[in-house]
């Protein structure tokens, strides 16, 4: 069963979520070793997990009247079993606190690429950057540390260069690769990324486009 909450931003999402792990960690105080919740940032996890170590030291102390009726009523439980359970729950959860899985988006991702790196052909010590900028950054120093070993790639700057002077454009060709990156990283280019890689693995299909693409242009002036 799926339940989906639908509020704004400040409405009390992590209030809600928080109540909702207390409940399943009453049902079986060491169930919290099996739940996984994921935010969005580094802060709403801190902030989801003393709210549930909150909810459960003030149940297991019987200092939260509100929400013990409403955990009764959720779990069919008694006010001595919910106080039993919470004080059991808590006391384990501090005592592995490691084991509260409780993540933003990115950080759960990047523990399953790890599980993965062998079938994904990557290192075991690789490292997730999430700075664009930084990537894209990194990315054009490799490729300007090729030219005048890779041919094809030496080829296609000077030809790109000289377009752009003919063009009337500025002639760094840093600036506007570094344009074209930051093109790359728009929503609305994903759908066309799968078909880019391919082709980067033949350049000489992609000379050929472009020279039929320039010969079409030509013909429309």
């Amino acid at each position: 069963m799926f339940t989906i909450y639908r509020s704004s931003a400040g409405s009390g999402k992590t209030y809600t979520l928080a109540q909702d792990y207390v409940a399943l960690a009453l049902l079986r105080p060491d169930y919290f070793k099996h739940i996984l919740a994921v935010t969005f940032t580094n802060k709403a996890t801190q902030e989801m997990k003393e709210r549930i170590l909150k909810f459960l030291h003030e149940l297991a102390h019987g200092n939260n009247d509100q929400v013990a009726k409403e955990m009764m009523n959720r779990l069919s439980l008694t006010s001595e079993e919910v106080q039993h359970n919470a004080h059991a729950a808590l006391q384990m959860m501090l005592h592995q606190y490691g084991r509260i899985a409780i993540k933003t988006i990115d950080s759960f991702f990047q523990q399953v690429l790890r599980s993965f790196t062998r079938e994904l052909g990557l290192r075991g010590d690789f490292e997730l950057e999430l700075n664009s900028a930084k990537v894209e950054e990194a990315a054009i120093d490799r490729l300007l540390q090729d030219v005048g070993k890779d041919d094809w790639l030496t080829r296609w700057l000077v030809d790109y260069v000289l377009e752009r002077v003919d063009e009337g454009k500025n002639y760094n060709v840093v600036t506007a690769i570094r344009e074209l990156a930051k093109e790359l990283h728009k929503e609305k280019m994903a759908p066309y990324l799968p078909q880019l890689f391919v082709l980067a693995e033949h350049p000489q299909v992609v000379s050929d486009f472009r020279q039929k693409l320039f010969v079409q242009l030509a013909g429309l002036k």
